[in-house]
């Protein structure tokens, strides 16, 4: 296939050396030339829409993954998302819809705005799924609930193909052997390669929705209270090993504030993701 994507950063470069391994022509749109790149490398900006439709040409599948997300509560910083975010994400689906190509694009669990959740208001962990309500809390939020509505739009008004992808937060994989990342893959933590793994899925089996990619959790609905009560007792209950280590080295334990279902990722994605907390110890055993 060939297939173009949008922005060239942590995941951007990790998907590109992917998906050439695997075969597919890949191009990318990137601010800045890469010398040396295995991939064929446009040099531009994609809210730049006469340059998009030149970058479309021949494309099967488009990921969207571009996106600025900085100073996101500065008010002051919102111009800075109006190309990229909005104009840019606009751009995208409309060329997409106009050449028949796939979309499969970067939303954020963040749409959810799970993280503003008052737990010791509440007395409980969120558990949230891709039915619960959106709640964003700053432009970059905004933006990516522009994106899941402005592509429902194209889809369901003009025959855009889209799969939506709600990721979890990924860190560089040097950063994700550490005990903070390893004990958040229990709420919104993903790794970077269940991330890549996520959208290649998408870009094969090409579903019509949105679907959390998170790291997988053995929780259940009316864990809630305890979750958040006492975190290690349900730990304890889930992973009586792994805890055991984590107690013997001196590891802090959080209380769980939320946790996401990917149950539909796994049913219409197949999505099996390697790193759960359970394998993530494993790892982590090893350089402690």
């Amino acid at each position: 296939m060939n297939i173009l994507l949008t922005g060239h950063g942590l995941l951007g470069e990790a998907l590109a050396h992917r998906l050439v391994s695997m075969g597919h022509k890949v191009r990318v749109i990137s601010r800045e030339h890469r010398p040396g790149a295995e991939w064929e490398v446009k040099v531009g900006c994609f809210y730049d829409f006469d340059f998009l439709l030149q970058c479309m040409e021949g494309i099967d599948v488009v990921v969207h993954n571009a996106a600025c997300q900085e100073n996101r509560e500065d008010l002051r910083s919102h111009i800075l998302y109006i190309k990229p975010n909005f104009m840019g994400t606009l751009n995208v689906f409309y060329a997409a819809a106009v050449n028949n190509v796939h979309v499969v694009a970067a939303s954020s669990e963040v749409v959810t705005g799970f993280y503003a959740w008052d737990a010791a208001y509440f007395g409980r962990a969120l558990y949230y799924n891709e039915n619960t309500a959106y709640n964003p809390k700053n432009i970059y939020d905004m933006s990516k609930v522009f994106m899941e509505q402005i592509g429902r739009y194209y889809r369901d008004n003009h025959g855009l193909s889209i799969t939506l992808l709600r990721y979890g937060n990924f860190w560089p994989p040097e950063k994700s052997l550490c005990p903070d990342f390893v004990w958040k893959l229990n709420m919104n933590c993903v790794h970077l390669d269940d991330v890549v793994e996520a959208t290649l899925l998408a870009i094969g089996y090409r579903p019509q929705g949105e679907y959390l990619i998170l790291a997988d959790k053995p929780f259940r609905k009316g864990d809630e209270i305890e979750l958040y009560k006492d975190t290690a007792k349900v730990m304890k209950c889930y992973y009586p090993e792994e805890m055991r280590w984590w107690e013997e080295k001196g590891l802090p334990i959080k209380p769980i504030t939320w946790w996401g279902d990917i149950a539909m990722a796994k049913k219409h994605l197949q999505y099996s993701p390697k790193w759960n907390f359970s394998y993530a110890v494993n790892k982590l055993r090893e350089i402690l």
